[in-house]
């Protein structure tokens, strides 16, 4: 982990605008990576820098047709991360935070349709979520993204693993794919 910390490091010139620790807080999360659910390989997400690196663009594909994009990018003035996922079916998340207690919390309100009723109209609701970043002790990445239900109490919608892609973890994933 910290090899690759170098290396970003070296890439970014000493006096660009975005070489703060602040600004590489998010680093551990680049590379290509497998994603796993419960130990199932479900999606592939490429994380890289972008804007001279001031900016972390996620490109993320599940084995099947969703997929979608984010944006990440440390605001100094405001002292704050910022994240903005759009996704193939529509969906877009506006979430800020920072990295603290190990990991990179980030958080936002959604709106979601929501039919109370056969036959009525959908409204418009809100929800609070939270993602969280952290790496485990295999190098491997921890994603939970969590939603708050009615009641207050935080459920977990997404609980994966980010494996950094080998050559023959992508062999194996294509083999796996065709049948």
């Amino acid at each position: 982990m910290m090899h690759s910390t170098l290396l970003v490091a070296q890439l970014l010139s000493a006096n660009s605008a975005c070489s703060s620790e602040a600004h590489r807080a998010f680093d551990f999360w680049l590379g290509r990576w497998e994603v796993y659910a419960e130990e199932k390989l479900i999606a592939h997400s490429e994380i890289s820098l972008t804007a001279s690196g001031c900016a972390i663009r996620e490109q993320y594909q599940t084995l099947g047709s969703f997929g979608g994009e984010s944006l990440n990018a440390y605001d100094a003035n405001r002292g704050t991360w910022h994240q903005t996922w759009v996704d193939n079916s529509g969906v877009v998340l506006l979430l800020e935070g920072e990295f603290k207690a190990g990991q990179m919390q980030l958080r936002g309100e959604g709106l979601r349709s929501v039919t109370a009723s056969s036959g009525s109209k959908p409204v418009l609701q809100k929800y609070r979520q939270r993602i969280s970043w952290r790496v485990r002790a295999d190098a491997s990445v921890s994603q939970i993204w969590q939603v708050q239900a009615k009641d207050g109490k935080w459920q977990a919608i997404f609980d994966g693993v980010y494996r950094k892609r080998t050559e023959s973890s992508s062999d194996q994933a294509i083999q796996a794919e065709k049948h």
